[in-house]
């Protein structure tokens, strides 16, 4: 097996994760409640489309929090 094939294989969840476009804007923690739930619901949007676990959400909320 080439050495790509075996990481990807050690982690089915990272290949999938590169293959899901989530274009959500990121958030940085502002305190404007209102911004916050916008993109709450944005997200899941996405994860219902995506039909994605509940450890994969976890993942691609993750990504798109900012400092």
């Amino acid at each position: 097996m080439p050495p790509n094939d075996h990481r990807n294989a050690s982690n089915p969840d990272d290949q999938y994760l590169k293959s899901v476009k989530l274009d959500v804007p990121t958030f940085d923690g502002c305190h404007d409640p209102q911004f916050f739930l916008d993109w709450l619901q944005q997200l899941d949007r996405y994860f219902k489309w995506y039909l994605l676990t509940e450890t994969r959400k976890v993942k691609f909320a993750t990504m798109k929090l900012t400092d």
